[in-house]
């Protein structure tokens, strides 16, 4: 009895597991096993049940050392995938940046030819109006000299209009571009 129960404790069993094996071997119940190691053999084996507990606890403790040696060397590992992890989204970061700073760069000349070709717009809007009025002008001018016929204002805007556009569309041989003016 004495031998199965220290068996056990040194392996990390319990003292229970061991009253039922050796109620088993016996033809005793675990009961009766448990009441005779407390009353007698416990006494009697004192010194190695200590040291079968010393044992366990050796045992215990240097499992979980291997443990804790194998938890570290997951954790490093886990540390260094992180690492790497970390480095390619800085890079993927600094990457970004760059395609920002470009992009920001890309806006700014877009803006500013924007601001172009509104300016350009409105000179060609202030000088439409003002062909318009020296055709007005123009066309009064020659009413005034030509009393004998009086166009109507409708066809004076027409006039005008298709004037403004016909001066628009030609072209400079020169230079082949459009006369702005």
């Amino acid at each position: 009895m004495a031998e199965t129960v220290l068996r056990h404790v040194r392996e990390g069993s319990t003292q229970l597991e061991a009253f039922e094996e050796v109620a088993r071997k016996l033809g005793r119940t675990p009961g009766a096993c448990g009441f005779r190691w407390n009353a007698v053999v416990r006494r009697r084996e004192e010194k190695n049940f200590l040291e079968a507990k010393k044992q366990r606890l050796a045992k215990h403790f240097k499992n979980r050392r291997t443990d804790t040696v194998d938890s570290l060397k997951h954790l490093i590992q886990m540390l260094r995938r992180h690492e790497k992890e970390f480095h390619a989204l800085v890079d993927h970061v600094n990457q970004l940046g760059k395609q920002l700073e470009e992009k920001e760069r890309e806006y700014e000349r877009l803006a500013e030819e924007n601001r172009r070709l509104t300016e350009q717009l409105e000179t060609v809007d202030r000088l439409r109006e003002l062909l318009t009025e020296r055709y007005s002008e123009l066309f009064q001018l020659l009413s005034s000299v030509r009393p004998d016929k009086e166009p109507d204002g409708d066809a004076v805007v027409h006039a005008i209009s298709s004037a403004a556009e016909s001066s628009e569309g030609k072209t400079d041989a020169d230079t082949g571009e459009k006369n702005r003016t």
